[in-house]
């Protein structure tokens, strides 16, 4: 409390204990608020301009006051936040308000917006704020900065201008005092401070949000994506939500091997980066645009490299969701795609659903006994003839038969380690999502994907135009914070 608002503050008490006349009012009362008004008033809003610093994060496009008979928190609410403008709402018995704040606040008729509302209809509380806020949004373009100060007025303004805000995920604030003088029945002079409120819906929405983010982080991407989805639909300024939303659902998409849906789902992706109502941390932007890039590549080419690449990536995701059985079938299918493709790298158009033995090699004959002669030592048979569909081992085989380079780059040079492919495949064999009965227990699900990891790197190495696997592989795990 400053030296002058102190000896005021003193006055003041003399004046309300009729040791001191001032002014000629007829009560004490009467005469303190007029003393209140026109000598400590000026003397707090000097001290306020003197010592204020910006208490918002952005500035205040409008400020919402609710005045009754007496205006000086809505002087020194306009004080502390400076907003572009204010608009005042006033109940029947509170014009002459307005005149003094103009006075005071310093506040010009051109900035300044009176509405008279019914202190009884919460309504016309809330059509006033709404109106005014969607005015500032049509002339900027952009969603209006609006706190609402709920101290002054009657009571139920104050309900409805907190429900107000409530519904269109505005901030409160309330003018406080460090100290209280209850024969003022108001803050002591000079103690005023200004207290911002959170919203109800802010705070409903930050739980919310923390629902949604870990089943984000848990890799549960359709109800991530339910959650962001309802916390979007219900306030205005839910950008974060929006993203969250967008970015699971394509990561949903990639899960779900959904080329069709993924490309659309990436392009609103890609649409929510530039928003700047919400824009994630540089590291994950960076990571979003690089996962962005491999969605490209892998919807150009859906059988290319990349979905090499990308039936590994889901299944190390199902891997540490501990999805064992789903993450060994994955593990399956990323070996059965790499000789596969091997396959078709060899010869242009081969395919394993309809093989056209022609385009592997000039003589049939001499394929199909060297196939043969591989197949029975590694099945330890003597049937195995050419066969009608090519499966992972069927692919193996015939590499090896073909002495494709591939083969000693992914460790598969000679029948010993044909053979322990072959082991390496029961994994997924017996697994009951196979062929089988059994589990997939964590410690069998990380070996088979160190062991699919060394033929992946094999195989990505052979590409020199691609980048290095390790650190591409990690720049292409799911985001799970925003």
């Amino acid at each position: 409390m400053s030296r002058e608002i102190k000896a005021k503050y003193l006055q003041l008490k003399q004046i309300l204990a009729n040791e001191e006349i001032y002014g000629v009012d007829r009560t004490a009362m009467d005469r303190a608020r007029r003393f209140r008004i026109e000598q400590i008033l000026p003397a707090v809003i000097k001290n306020i301009r003197e010592t204020w610093v910006q208490p918002t994060k952005d500035p205040v496009d409008l400020l919402v006051s609710l005045s009754g008979h007496s205006p000086e928190t809505t002087v020194v609410a306009f004080e502390m936040l400076r907003p572009e403008r204010l608009l005042v709402l006033q109940s029947e018995a509170a014009e002459q308000s307005i005149d003094m704040i103009m006075k005071y606040a310093s506040v010009p008729l051109s900035r300044l917006e009176p509405r008279r509302v019914d202190p009884n209809d919460p309504l016309s509380t809330y059509v006033h704020v709404k109106e005014a806020a969607e005015r500032i949004r049509k002339r900027t373009g952009r969603d209006a900065n609006v706190v609402i100060d709920i101290t002054g007025g009657k009571k139920i303004m104050s309900a409805a201008a907190a429900l107000a805000a409530s519904q269109l995920d505005l901030q409160m604030c309330y003018i406080d005092g460090n100290r209280y003088d209850s024969s003022l029945r108001q803050p002591v002079p000079g103690t005023e401070r200004l207290v911002l409120l959170p919203n109800p819906t802010e705070i409903f929405m930050e739980r919310e949000m923390d629902k949604a983010c870990t089943l984000l982080a848990y890799g549960d991407f359709p109800a991530s994506h339910r959650r962001f989805a309802e916390i979007a639909e219900k306030t205005d300024r839910s950008s974060r939500a929006r993203f969250g939303r967008d970015l699971a659902h394509c990561y949903s998409a990639w899960c779900n091997f959904d080329i069709r849906k993924l490309q659309d789902r990436a392009d609103a992706l890609r649409k929510r980066l530039d928003d700047p109502r919400y824009q994630p941390p540089q590291q994950i932007r960076e990571r979003i645009e690089l996962q962005l890039g491999f969605l490209a590549a892998l919807s150009a080419d859906p059988d290319g490299i990349h979905a090499t690449l990308n039936y590994f990536l889901i299944a190390c995701h199902y891997r540490g969701r501990e999805q064992h059985e789903l993450a060994a079938q994955l593990y399956y299918r990323t070996l059965e795609h790499l000789l596969g493709r091997s396959l078709n790298d060899r010869a242009e158009g081969f395919r394993s659903d309809s093989p056209d033995w022609t385009l592997l090699s000039d003589d049939r004959v001499e394929l199909e006994r060297r196939f043969r002669q591989i197949g029975r030592r590694v099945y330890r048979t003597d049937d195995v003839p050419l066969p009608g569909r090519i499966g992972m081992m069927d692919a193996a085989l015939l590499l090896h038969a073909l002495d494709d380079p591939v083969m000693p780059a992914i460790g598969l040079g000679d029948e010993r380690s044909i053979a322990s492919l072959m082991r390496q495949a029961e994994i997924r064999n017996r697994s009951v999502l196979a062929h089988g009965s059994q589990n997939v227990d964590p410690e069998t699900s990380l070996q088979f994907e160190g062991y699919v990891w060394d033929r992946l790197l094999g195989y990505w190495s052979r590409h020199s135009d691609l980048p290095k696997l390790g650190a591409y592989i990690a720049s292409l795990r799911f985001v799970d914070r925003i």
